[in-house]
């Protein structure tokens, strides 16, 4: 029996460094809503951007619902949100204005955001894969956000078609207007931030300035290494009770 109960403490240690080691490998392409929300409903929209990052967790549910339309009209997404107008201090205090800040999963038929109050809707917005930031990112592509996405410029999409310009994306001798040149050019000092290219903070500073997005991904990394750390740690402690 304690043979049996040993086995199964190790691997719900196993279990936990897994989880553990999966919140700094996971990553997806997220929509990003940050939403500024008075107490007469009015709201200011501070973010709405598709990038990588993680899903939220979870959210307490409230009064306040997001809901997420497809190309089609059809419901993809319905959550609901608890908003709180006070500052948590002891005692609270009142505020005049409450944020959401909301990671969803994104997928390519999303078309529409809509905020609800109970059943009133106070806040719609197109689901717009083009920032035009003059930086190509996932899910952008030539098609989709020629902007940032010149045909010339990696957006992970081949487009084989004889229209006088390279698509660095396409293998050799896919894309007729390639001949043998080489596919991908450093361009690290024209002042765009390529990822694509293998462009980042630290491999092309001048291109890649160190910015906010940065700055908050770091503070999420730092806040998820603390929780793994205190996992293990945690781990670590109910194994060795175990033993005894």
């Amino acid at each position: 029996m304690k043979k049996i109960l040993k086995d199964s403490h190790k691997g719900i240690l196993v279990i936990l460094i897994i989880l553990a080691l999966m919140q700094i490998t996971y990553a997806e392409a997220v929509l990003s809503i940050d939403l500024t929300i008075d107490k007469n409903d009015s709201v200011t929209i501070d973010r709405l951007k598709i990038e990588e990052g993680r899903p939220t967790f979870y959210q307490q549910p409230g009064d306040y619902s997001i809901i997420i339309l497809g190309e089609k009209g059809g419901t993809l997404v319905n959550k609901s949100i608890n908003l709180r107008f006070q500052r948590q201090m002891n005692p609270p205090r009142p505020m005049d204005h409450s944020v959401i800040m909301e990671r969803i999963t994104y997928t390519s038929d999303m078309d529409t955001l809509q905020l609800y109050h109970r059943s009133k809707l106070i806040f719609i917005a197109s689901i717009d894969v083009c920032d035009s930031d003059n930086v190509c990112d996932s899910p952008e592509s030539a098609a989709s956000c020629p902007q940032d996405c010149p045909l010339n410029k990696p957006d992970g999409v081949c487009n084989p078609n004889k229209d006088g310009i390279c698509d660095p994306d396409c293998a050799p001798d896919v894309d007729p207007d390639c001949g043998t040149q080489t596919a991908i050019t450093n361009a690290c000092g024209n002042n765009i931030c390529e990822p694509g290219l293998g462009e980042n903070t630290l491999t092309c500073p001048q291109d890649c300035p160190q910015t906010q997005d940065n700055t908050e991904m770091q503070g999420i990394i730092i806040t998820e290494l603390i929780i793994i750390i205190i996992l293990i740690i945690t781990a670590a402690w109910y194994y060795n009770q175990t033993r005894k």
